[in-house]
């Protein structure tokens, strides 16, 4: 899955985005838009703490 992430991240998650979980998830959030229902965040939004905080700048 192609999922718009700080590259840092991507590379630390991009096993999570091929699991049949996060497939799931994408599956039904399709659906409930396609029943015009509001999601939040907006999808451009999702992973934007992420985007925000590189894998680089933690503390741990």
């Amino acid at each position: 899955m192609n999922v718009q992430i700080d590259p840092s991240w991507k590379k630390k998650l991009s096993a999570e985005f091929d699991k049949p979980y996060f497939s799931n998830i994408v599956d039904h959030l399709k659906t409930e838009k396609q029943l015009n229902k509001i999601i939040y965040p907006p999808g451009q939004m999702i992973f934007n703490a992420f985007n925000s905080t590189p894998l680089i700048k933690l503390k741990y």
